[in-house]
């Protein structure tokens, strides 16, 4: 474990995989194998169905995605609040010292996107956009980055095409276009199929 580095790995359950009735016992479990090495680790939720509801809400009043994208990361919370109340050994967490908090509590925190970007986001170059087209895929990518983490680690309800690069997956629509330049300063970016049957992680190539 990296003393210089903020957390050692992000991982974000994609909101599709919320619905999954074995989800409290499979995340529980992937959160048990991840930190056997005293890793320290970041849990995010996805928006899912609670940000489709803003999206339409968008359609249908306009609000423009600078304030969609607000909605988003606040519907992406709920979701985290979702997680704590059916993962146990977990704690939310809105800012670097609530992160270390739980890690000192021996719990995972779940962090509020929001209210980390608010904190983080002025000031550092590397920009996240305000947009539709940046998912929260890339909102845990720039977090990772932010914290420096080692590892990204996207839980998703299906697998990515085997041997494909972050650009291809991009490009079939499996992440986001902004993925690739987001996370070109993680040093690895790994999937996992939360549905699936042997719950393997793989490592994402860069090119």
């Amino acid at each position: 474990m990296n003393p210089r580095r903020a957390c050692d790995l992000v991982l974000k359950v994609g909101g599709s995989a919320l619905d999954l009735p074995a989800l409290p016992g499979r995340l529980s479990s992937l959160l048990r194998t991840l930190r056997k090495d005293g890793r320290r680790i970041v849990l995010l939720a996805g928006g899912g169905s609670a940000a489709d509801i803003v999206r339409r809400w968008d359609r249908r009043f306009h609000f423009g995605e600078e304030k969609s994208h607000r909605l988003a990361l606040a519907a992406m919370a709920l979701n985290g609040l979702f997680l704590g109340t059916v993962v146990k050994g977990t704690q939310p967490a809105r800012d670097r010292r609530g992160l270390r908090n739980a890690w000192k509590a021996g719990r995972v925190p779940i962090l509020d996107p929001g209210a980390f970007l608010d904190a983080e986001e002025a000031g550092f170059p590397h920009a996240l956009p305000h947009r539709w087209s940046a998912t929260s895929d890339s909102v845990a990518a720039w977090i990772a980055a932010r914290l420096g983490a080692r590892e990204l680690l996207l839980v998703k309800s299906a697998p990515p095409a085997e041997g494909a690069t972050i650009r291809e997956l991009a490009a079939s629509g499996y992440v986001d276009r902004h993925l690739e330049r987001i996370a070109a300063r993680i040093p690895a970016v790994s999937m996992l199929d939360l549905r699936g049957r042997s719950q393997r992680r793989r490592k994402i190539r860069r090119t």
